[in-house]
Order: structure tokens, then C-alpha cells, then sequence
């Protein structure tokens, strides 16, 4: 009979964990829903409108869809292009860094709807058994309890329950059962009371999860740009391999006329010797151009998240588009790009709301100090004679009580006030220290991209210069007006100004993106850079 009976305990309790009120697949989602509702409440707050954010991977990163499984490798020889357009996209989809910061966004957003959840009503459920056999007889009891609890927003918590037992006597049929209504109040009315105790902790989550999504925006602005110059200075390499290559051929070409030349004893051996000598640098210098462009590529491609040995293909004739973009003009001089910086660059919007939370940390710290008065109230319904589940109101027991505490000891709770008086005086100095730092980016931006622009027109000048000096001086050759060593002198100063030229060219790109950049202005959308939208938020009132 009593292995009936716990055989029967045993298979109720199995049934249990498969009436959990929640699978993990359902928890994720739960997770990933709460989080994206928060996520776009803040974007709403800081944009003024929602935008499309998901912290899973796109289904079509490259990575996963380049490699062999079995081996690891990249599998087939298709070359994957990269363009100036392309790359940012790109890096958005598969860049590991990337994907970091969507995470760290992610998880400000969990931390905001845990602290959420804290006050909620939290709903539970609990039973249990006890079976005993003995020589005086067998019995059966147990006990539900089912009830709510939450935390108020002025402090304290608040507890209901309702609830059963029993008890079954096996022989004789006899027992004894009851059930209860329950209500619990405990409310601190001086240290730990008030909303602004009780909620510092969502507060602070809530403040966060703004912070994090201006640093997530502040991120894609950095990380855009430098994704934009990295491939920029790789175009800027793989010109220079096509000018060491043009290089190379001209300096092959000298070397075989001095030697058609020397046969018809029209020049010495020494300038033939020259000539080869200087050619065999050319190929010197031509191996490591494309040793340092191979070494670029596979930094870049480890940049946007992929695979090291996909052979990827860039056409440094992109280059040239920039040069369209050298008559672009800044919309504002450097008084009105401060004032701008000063107004949208969102990380210097965190180090200043930063000051409120210390401000805020120290009224918390203040009410440490008071005396503990903690209101407590509770009252109990039992059930009526002979019913279960019928509660007898006329028999029902309240409770109240007050605890209090002096206090006499805080020096402790005196040390943290202290240190959030420390803490407000050092976020007043970070905002005065980043306001400069801020100042003094925009107004090293725009003397780069001045010095940019001048370099690049007297590169492009030397480039004209040695041109025509190299024409000159194989005419002058031809009439043995002139030595092979001014000839390759000329075409060394070429070679050096087409490539000072490529870099004059992405320095100016770099140093105008720098400019947005550093104003906050940059504007990073899926397709690529938003210079206009840029434009108008520096004219912005």
C-alpha cells in the first residue's frame, strides 16, 4: 500500500517539469523581444524615429558561405570583388568587431528589461507531499500555495498568496484540511524609501541603454570611416604596384636602348650599367609594392570578417572618382563646426548626461544616512469549517508593526557619499576635458584637410613636372645632349611623385571623412555615406 502510494507521489512529480511554463527556444524569444521593443523606444528618443536592428548575424556573411567544411579552406577559385560602395555593407555583415558592438547593445537592452521585470507582479505556484507509514498508521498530507509578489516603486515589496493543506489518514478515514488567504506589505518610509531610491537601479539601466545606443551609433561612424580609408589606402597600393609596373617597363626600355647604343659604340659600358642596375631596384621595388598591397589585403579582409584566403579583386581606377569629390566644400567655417560638434556628437551627449546620474547617486547616498522606519503589514483569511477553499472573513487576523533603526553607525554609508560628491566634481572636469578634446579634433580635422588639399595639387603639379622632364631628357638623349643617369633621375622623381599622388588623394578623402567624423556629423546608412544629410545637421540652427 505505502509503495502504491509513492510509486503515485513519483510519476505526479514527473509530470512536472514538462508543465514548465517556458522552453528555452521561448525564453530566447521572450528575451530577444523585450530587448528589440527597447531598442527601438530608444532609437525613437534619439532619432526620432525606429530603425531596422537585429543582433543576429546576417544569414549572408561570406565566411560561412566561402568555406569547406571538411577542410576549412575558401572552396572554389571565384574571385569576390570589393568596391568602394560595396565595402561598408559588407563590413556590416560580417565584420567580427561589428557584431560586438550589436551585442553590447543588445545586452544594455536585456539589463534595462531585467530591471523592468524587478516591478512587475511576479506570478508563482508551489506544492508539495509527504507520505509516512508507521505502526500506528499511514497518512498523506499537502500543502499549495499560490500568490503574486512585486516590488513598489517607493520601496518595499507587496506579497498576496492563497493557499491549502490537508492532511489523510489511510485507516479510519480521518484528516483535517485548510486553506488561507494571505497579504504582506513591508514599506520603508525613511532610509531606502521614495522613487528616488527604489528606482535608482532602473534609472540608471534606462539612462544606460540611451548611452549604449549612441555609442553603437558613435561606433558605426569611427568603424565606417576607417573601414573607407583602409580600402582607399588600398587602392591607393594597388596603384603604386601599376606605377612601379609602368616603372619597371621604362626602365627595361632605357636599359635595352643604352645597350643598342653602347654596340653602336654611342654610349660607354658604365651607362649601360646603369641602366641595369637601376632596373634590377625597379623590380626590387616593384616585389615589395605588391608584397605590401597582399599584406593589406589580407589585414583588410580580416577587418570585414572574411575568410584571409579568399582571393578578392579591387580596381585601383576607383581612385579616380575621388578626384570628383576634391570641388566638395565644407558647409561651415570653423566657429560653426564647433558649435555643431558641441551639439551632436553623441559621446560627448553621454559624458554630459553622466553628471546627472552623479547628481542623482547622491541623493541616493544621502537617504543611506537616515534612520531605518520600515512599515510592515499582513493579514491572514483561513478557511471555513468543513470547506477547502471557502474563506472565512470573520476569522480572519491582521498585523501591523514599525521597525526602526537609529542608524548610529554609518560611516560606512558616509565613505560612499563622499565618493559620489568625488564623482560629480570628476564628470564636471571630463566634460570640460572632452569639450576641449572635441574642439580640438574639429579644428585638427580642418587644418588636415586644408594641408590635404595643397598637397595634393603640388603632387599633382610634380607629377606634370616629371612628366615632361622625362620627355625632355630621352630627346635630349637621342641627340647625346644628355647621360642615362639624368634619364633615370627623371623617371625615379615620376614614379615617386604618381605614387606621393595616390596618397595625396586618400590623405584629402581621409581627412575629409575625419572632418564629419569628428564633428558627429557623419551619417552611416546600409548603401554607404550620407554626405548631404551630413551637410544639413552642420547647418542645422
Amino acid at each position: 500500500m505505502f509503495l502504491n502510494r509513492l510509486t503515485r507521489l513519483i510519476l505526479l512529480s514527473s509530470l512536472i517539469p514538462a508543465s514548465s511554463c517556458m522552453t528555452p527556444d521561448e525564453a530566447i524569444a521572450t528575451s530577444d523581444a523585450h530587448a528589440a521593443d527597447i531598442v527601438a523606444e530608444k532609437q525613437k528618443g534619439l532619432f526620432g524615429e525606429s530603425r531596422p536592428f537585429d543582433v543576429k548575424r546576417p544569414e549572408s556573411r561570406v565566411h560561412p558561405s566561402r568555406l569547406d567544411p571538411s577542410t576549412g579552406l575558401v572552396s572554389g577559385a571565384e574571385v569576390f570583388p570589393l568596391s568602394i560602395r560595396s565595402v561598408l555593407d559588407l563590413a556590416a555583415r560580417n565584420s567580427r568587431e561589428f557584431q560586438t558592438e550589436r551585442e553590447r547593445l543588445w545586452r544594455s537592452a536585456l539589463a534595462l528589461a531585467s530591471e523592468q521585470e524587478d516591478f512587475t507582479s511576479h506570478p508563482f505556484a508551489r506544492f508539495g507531499t509527504d507520505t509516512t507509514d508507521s505502526p500506528t498508521g499511514a497518512s498523506t498530507q499537502g500543502d499549495t500555495q499560490i500568490g503574486v509578489s512585486q516590488l513598489l516603486k517607493r520601496g518595499g515589496s507587496l506579497l498576496l498568496t492563497a493557499g491549502g493543506s490537508f492532511l489523510r489518514f489511510a485507516q479510519g478515514g480521518g484528516g483535517s484540511s485548510g486553506t488561507f488567504l494571505g497579504l504582506s506589505l513591508s514599506l520603508p518610509l525613511l532610509r531606502g524609501g521614495g522613487e528616488d531610491v527604489a528606482l535608482e537601479n532602473l534609472r540608471q539601466a534606462d539612462r544606460d541603454a540611451m548611452y549604449a545606443l549612441r555609442d553603437f551609433e558613435r561606433f558605426k561612424q569611427r568603424f565606417a570611416v576607417d573601414v573607407e580609408i583602409r580600402f582607399l589606402r588600398l587602392l591607393s597600393s594597388s596603384n603604386q604596384v601599376g606605377n612601379e609596373e609602368r616603372n619597371l617597363e621604362r626602365l627595361r626600355m632605357t636599359r635595352e636602348r643604352n645597350e643598342a647604343l653602347a654596340e653602336a659604340q654611342r654610349m660607354t659600358v658604365i651607362q649601360v650599367d646603369q641602366a641595369r642596375q637601376t632596373e634590377l631596384d625597379g623590380q626590387s621595388r616593384l616585389l615589395l609594392a605588391r608584397n605590401r598591397l597582399q599584406t593589406s589585403l589580407d589585414d583588410f579582409k580580416e577587418i570585414l570578417g572574411l575568410p584571409v584566403d579568399l582571393v578578392v579583386a579591387i580596381d585601383p581606377r576607383e581612385l579616380a572618382t575621388l578626384e570628383a569629390q576634391m570641388a566638395r566644400s565644407i558647409p561651415v567655417d570653423e566657429s560653426g563646426a564647433m558649435r555643431q560638434g558641441l551639439r551632436i556628437r553623441l559621446d560627448l551627449q553621454n559624458v554630459r548626461d553622466d553628471l546627472t546620474d552623479t547628481i542623482r547617486k547622491i541623493k541616493v547616498a544621502e537617504n543611506a544616512l537616515e534612520p531605518d522606519l520600515t512599515l510592515g503589514l499582513s493579514g491572514n483569511v483561513p478557511s471555513a469549517p468543513g470547506s477547502n477553499f471557502r474563506p472565512r472573513f470573520d476569522g480572519a487576523t491582521y498585523r501591523g508593526s514599525v521597525d526602526v533603526d537609529l542608524g548610529l553607525y554609518r560611516n560606512v554609508e558616509a565613505f560612499r557619499l563622499k565618493v559620489a560628491h568625488l564623482n560629480r566634481e570628476s564628470a564636471l572636469r571630463a566634460i570640460e576635458a572632452f569639450e576641449d578634446a572635441v574642439k580640438s579634433d574639429i579644428r585638427l580635422s580642418l587644418r588636415n584637410l586644408e594641408q590635404a588639399r595643397t598637397s595634393y595639387a603640388i603632387q599633382k603639379n610634380a607629377v606634370a613636372v616629371a612628366e615632361r622632364r622625362v620627355e625632355s631628357v630621352n630627346e635630349f638623349i637621342l641627340r647625346g645632349d644628355e647621360k642615362t643617369r639624368d634619364l633615370l633621375e627623371a623617371q625615379s622623381s615620376l614614379v615617386r611623385a604618381e605614387n606621393s599622388l595616390s596618397d595625396a588623394l586618400v590623405d584629402y578623402r581621409s581627412a575629409f571623412l575625419s572632418f564629419y567624423r569628428d564633428t558627429g556629423a557623419l551619417v552611416v546608412r546600409p548603401e554607404g555615406l550620407d554626405h548631404e544629410t551630413s551637410d544639413e545637421l552642420l547647418l542645422a540652427p
